[in-house]
């Protein structure tokens, strides 16, 4: 059944996702794209696979791998990241998640290149100050890491929170950004 239905979304609509792997220093990142938007950019990993399962669910449009515009673009902006040249991201992005998590994600956006927020913090900002269960949700549920800096957000007691990629490469990311934890 989900196969008929794909082949009649592709017989309808004619869009696809976009997969294609960036081999960053610190992993694998897979990148996802569609409509010249990025939808998905996360690690290679299994603590990801729920994230990714996600996307391709709720977007619902056959995936190829191939490399267009927009990921190429992504690619750039990432190898500019890790080598120390690049600060913001600005390649187009399509947030898919609640008003919560978007709002969230958005405040993420705002942390400047070497600096971090706590939980609490992020919370305040959000309107939730007592929320920070739910701003970590949120930023554990961020299809797009690296471009959306949920790795800024750290404890109080500036101890590195979770992360879905895992910890390390939470404290390497730090690290690019001259953020010694």
């Amino acid at each position: 059944m989900q196969l008929i239905k794909r082949i009649i979304h592709f017989i309808l609509k004619f869009d696809f996702m976009y997969e294609n792997i960036y081999n960053s220093p610190i992993g694998e990142i897979c990148l996802i794209a569609q409509d010249d938007c990025l939808i998905y950019c996360n690690w290679v990993a299994d603590e990801c696979n729920r994230k990714y399962e996600r996307i391709i669910t709720l977007f619902d449009s056959p995936v190829k791998n191939s490399e267009i515009k927009v990921v190429e673009v992504a690619k750039c902006q990432l190898e500019g990241y890790f080598r120390g040249e690049i600060s913001k991201f600005s390649v187009p992005l399509t947030y898919s998640g609640t008003e919560f998590q978007k709002n969230v994600w958005k405040i993420l956006r705002g942390i400047g290149y070497g600096e971090t927020l706590s939980y609490k913090e992020l919370a305040r900002l959000v309107g939730k100050e007592n929320g920070m269960r739910a701003v970590a949700q949120a930023c554990g549920a961020n299809p797009l890491a690296i471009i959306v800096p949920c790795h800024r957000v750290i404890g109080k007691d500036r101890k590195l929170g979770g992360y879905t990629g895992g910890l390390d490469k939470k404290r390497a990311l730090l690290l690019i950004e001259g953020i010694k934890i």
